[in-house]
């Protein structure tokens, strides 16, 4: 929270005029509504063991807002600290326009901390590249295609270890030089970079405009590309040895739902967001 001392400084800079205390209950009562009524519309699936779960989130400044609304504890918070808060937030998180956003998880059901038992671990090629996950508009009928959103990443994505994976596969024969007895030796191949989605559940958010959502309109989220890989797993070496497989797993389509208000967002949190906006 930001000291009582700096307030005054902040105010003039900020350009923020006196206020009376306001009436913070009230408006977290309608911060909580609105919280809550997005994040019933989260959608959630599994494939292989990999569940994925994705939340469609209209106004990303009003949700970042309402969130922080819910933070304040003192019921008598001057209204003039409350934008100050409000503002310096907002600025942290670089939220300068009305963005739409979906948050998106991917959990790995079947990790295991046993490094003696086989891991299951799943990948993405490279750094999750924006071709591999994307929001498209629903196409009505067979022979349509829907229209693809423009997006991008919001930050880069939460325990999504990048990792140079080796293949070790088949054998070949090597004679030992002492004992000229003949060996097998593993290949082992060259190290390919992925992503690996492990035991944490990664986090990611994909940005764009809200000129772009349409009242009515329905939305997927669309992911593809993903590989699952089960056996030893050590020194980030894939063992396909004894008929184990590195596969891609079947693409993911979710549904993103609007709330029945669209895009719109509550009168009170309209008001604040036309006072702090002109300061971001």
């Amino acid at each position: 929270m930001i000291l009582l001392s700096s307030a005054s400084s902040l105010k003039a800079e900020l350009k923020i005029a006196d206020q009376p205390t306001f009436d913070l209950k009230k408006l977290q009562a309608v911060a909580k509504v609105y919280v809550r009524d997005l994040e019933k519309l989260r959608d959630a699936t599994q494939e292989s063991d990999l569940e994925i779960k994705s939340t469609l989130v209209p106004n990303l400044l009003a949700f970042e807002l309402a969130k922080e609304i819910l933070k304040f504890k003192k019921a008598d918070t001057s209204r003039e600290l409350f934008l100050l808060q409000i503002v310096s937030v907002l600025k942290k998180k670089k939220l300068k326009q009305p963005l739409s956003a979906v948050r998106v998880q991917l959990s790995n059901l079947k990790h295991t901390k046993d490094i003696l038992k086989d891991q299951t671990v799943f990948t993405l090629q490279g750094k999750l590249p924006g071709s591999l996950i994307g929001v498209k508009e629903y196409a009505k009928g067979k022979s349509k295609k829907g229209k693809s959103l423009k997006t991008i990443f919001s930050y880069a994505p939460k325990d999504l270890r990048v990792a140079k994976i080796r293949i070790k596969k088949f054998y070949k024969l090597s004679k030992n030089k002492v004992t000229g007895t003949n060996r097998r030796e593993p290949i082992i191949s060259k190290p390919k970079t992925v992503s690996l989605i492990e035991g944490k559940p990664v986090f990611a958010e994909i940005r764009f405009s809200t000129s772009k959502l349409t009242k009515g309109a329905r939305y997927t989220l669309n992911l593809k590309g993903i590989k699952k890989y089960t056996g030893p797993f050590a020194q980030d070496i894939f063992d396909l040895n004894e008929g184990r497989r590195w596969k891609e797993i079947s693409p993911f389509q979710l549904r993103l739902s609007l709330p029945p208000s669209g895009t719109k967002v509550p009168r009170q949190l309209q008001q604040i967001l036309a006072e702090v906006l002109p300061q971001l």
